[in-house]
């Protein structure tokens, strides 16, 4: 056991002994496993010059000089904006210009100014006696805006004949002023939205004088184009100040209903959903549920005709309705069976 011990520590002392040796002996040669960055002297890029000259002259299309005109040499396969110019400078105040030391060969030309559209040519130097170059027509100036002539619009939306304001409140409707397509782009005339008060006034500060028409969103829609309660052709013109002047009558009825049990028990919570039976599939009311009477009531419809889907639990039941101006429309609902487990 002794032995075996002094074997250990005699072999732990020899191994850090040759490592000693190792580290403080060998020396790597100049490049052999060496941890410095490599760095390579490379020249420094050089533009190639050349022995030719350009000059010459620009013109507007007018035939005036065109000073502070940006003239640019490309390769002469390169699209002008898809590379740097490999020479440029501008015209003096007679159009003049002038490059020196080019290198033979063909070049693309790209004549700038604000003025005008660029203008693009080739161009093989030397050219004797100069070039002459002309810039395209200038570009026509905007036309100044007319200024804009506003007007105020108000007015009142009104319940059809026929329904109860106190059931159904006339605030928060969305009022929607639309440009006609004959409208001028530039009359400054723009879609403008606005809520009515619990009266059913509602108010357009400042609007531009152009063709509108009139849009009357429920308040669920607010934001939206659809469904569309009421409309009506404004002329806001120079001499027309509509500030209370407009009454507009919605175009809405109602449907009314129970839905009960088969045993003649009222349902409370049920899901009923309307929609338009020649509209896409998208388009429907915010979907209502009945009270603990079992009833609902839809309101803001305009008059067609609807299909009514009713859904209880597994059971559900559809049937179709017309909806006529200002009138308040019962519907049957067949009594539904609430013990079926579909």
């Amino acid at each position: 056991m002794k032995r075996s011990q002094v074997y250990f520590v005699l072999g732990v002392w020899g191994l850090l002994g040759l490592g000693f040796l190792i580290t403080h002996s060998f020396q790597p040669e100049e490049g052999f496993l060496a941890t410095s960055e490599i760095t390579a002297e490379l020249p420094p890029l050089v533009v190639p010059r050349g022995e030719t000259e350009l000059s010459g002259v620009v013109r507007r299309a007018d035939g005036q000089p065109a000073a502070d005109c940006e003239v640019c040499l490309f390769r002469e396969e390169l699209e002008p904006g898809t590379a740097e110019p490999l020479h440029w400078t501008f015209t003096d105040e007679e159009g003049r210009f002038s490059f020196l030391d080019l290198g033979r060969g063909r070049f693309r030309v790209a004549l700038l100014t604000p003025a005008s559209p660029p203008t693009t040519l080739f161009v093989e130097p030397p050219v004797e006696g100069g070039v002459n170059w002309t810039l395209q027509e200038p570009i026509p100036r905007l036309g100044i805006l007319p200024e804009l002539e506003r007007t105020n619009i108000a007015g009142r939306i009104q319940l059809p004949d026929g329904l109860d304001p106190a059931n159904h409140p006339v605030a928060n409707y969305e009022v929607c002023l639309v440009p006609t397509a004959e409208t001028p782009p530039l009359s400054g005339a723009v879609l403008r939205r606005a809520r009515t008060d619990g009266l059913g006034n509602f108010h357009f500060p400042l609007v531009a004088l152009g063709n509108y028409e009139l849009e009357v969103l429920p308040p669920w829609a607010r934001g939206g184009t659809w469904p569309v309660l009421a409309t009506r052709e404004i002329a806001a013109g120079k001499d027309k100040n509509l500030g209370s002047a407009l009454e507009i009558p919605l175009a809405t009825g109602v449907l009314r209903g129970i839905v009960s049990s088969i045993e003649d028990h009222a349902i409370e919570g049920a899901l009923v959903k309307i929609s338009p039976l020649d509209a896409p599939a998208n388009r429907f009311w915010p979907p209502e549920s009945t009270d603990r009477r079992g009833l609902f009531v839809v309101g803001d419809l305009p008059p067609e005709r609807y299909h009514i889907r009713i859904r209880a639990g597994a059971v559900s039941f559809e049937t179709e309705a017309t909806v006529r101006q200002g009138e308040v429309r019962d519907v049957f609902i067949e009594p539904l069976d609430t013990r079926r487990q579909d």
